[in-house]
């Protein structure tokens, strides 16, 4: 099944596809969102070893693989794509949430997500989508999002 992009379409998490080739990102002019390629997408393997594919990306995209393993066993010391943050926001936090409340950074690489509204929980919570979307925020010089840095 082949995602169709619009700027008003949420984000579509792409996959490797069946005949081994991997998603690109690919930029709107006008937004600078991040938006992964058209190709059809399938489930990660489970039995992913998510610190090679980490390495992997990052070298697709010229950045530091150490760092981004580095960012991670931080962020998301068992490497658990599917994992809520478990630090929790304090009073008078600029998200107005309320304090106590478990932070709203999912998966992998701990999206935030209300300081990303074009990105979805499904993919912050999918490993190859949210790695990607690292190593383009690590190539545009963003590294400062994760606290860990």
């Amino acid at each position: 099944m082949l995602a169709v992009f619009s700027l008003f379409a949420p984000i579509a998490a792409a996959a490797p596809t069946e005949t081994g080739t991997t998603p690109t990102v690919q930029e709107t002019g006008k937004t600078g969102k991040f938006r992964p390629g058209q190709e059809e997408s399938r489930p990660l393997d489970t039995g992913t070893n998510y610190r090679e594919l980490a390495l992997k990306i990052a070298a697709e995209y010229g950045v530091s693989g150490s760092e981004m393993v580095r960012v991670i066993d931080c962020e998301n010391r068992d490497w658990n794509p599917k994992v809520q943050s478990g630090l929790k926001y304090k009073p008078g936090n600029r998200w107005v949430f309320p304090a106590g409340e478990r932070e709203h950074s999912y998966g992998l690489v701990m999206i935030h997500l209300p300081d990303h509204p074009g990105i979805t929980y499904e993919q912050a919570t999918n490993a190859e989508w949210s790695l990607r979307w690292m190593a383009h925020e690590f190539k545009k010089g963003r590294q400062g999002q994760w606290t860990c840095y």
